[in-house]
């Protein structure tokens, strides 16, 4: 993995897009200090593929729907770290997060790493639509063999599932 280029994002944040051994990616930080509104995964910065739409990594923090107020993706959901991503990049939303999100940013990976489809009988398929589906939408034209980095699938495997490390001072 290289860093190919830092763009700015706004006055605090920038992307840095890399190269993986399978496709592109990219994080969004912050270079001139230590910012907690950062997206983490036990302090380690989140890597979305390089078609995950921008606007949606930076849109987690509060999401409301449903007449509930909700926080999606993989900073917030534990079911979207264990199933949204694939050779170590955040690809999609898991299906709880979808139903949340009404199913209008795909509808929602599985345990097995698909997504649910018209297929799936193990869900209420009523507001499933493969238009939505992010095979359709932000990964059309894209291929599995394209996304994420060996070297990021090892490390999220290795580190996914441990708690969130706690700093030394306190």
């Amino acid at each position: 993995m290289s860093l190919l280029v830092k763009i700015p994002l706004n006055k605090e944040k920038n992307i840095h897009i890399f190269q993986g051994s399978h496709g592109k990616y990219y994080t969004i930080e912050n270079d001139s200090q230590n910012d907690s509104t950062l997206s983490t995964i036990n302090d380690e910065i989140l890597k979305y593929d390089i078609h995950f739409p921008i606007e949606w990594a930076e849109d987690e923090n509060e999401y409301i729907s449903l007449d509930i107020q909700s926080t999606v993706g993989p900073k917030y959901c534990n079911n979207c770290i264990e199933y949204g991503f694939y050779n170590g990049v955040f690809i999609g939303y898991c299906a709880n997060c979808a139903l949340l999100l009404e199913y209008s940013r795909g509808n929602g990976l599985l345990p097995t790493g698909e997504e649910v489809s018209l297929e799936t009988s193990a869900f209420d398929l009523t507001n499933i639509s493969e238009e939505n589906s992010m095979w359709n939408t932000y990964l059309l034209n894209c291929k599995k063999e394209e996304i994420g980095d060996v070297a990021l699938k090892e490390n999220y495997e290795m580190y996914k599932d441990l708690p969130p490390l706690i700093p030394m001072d306190k």
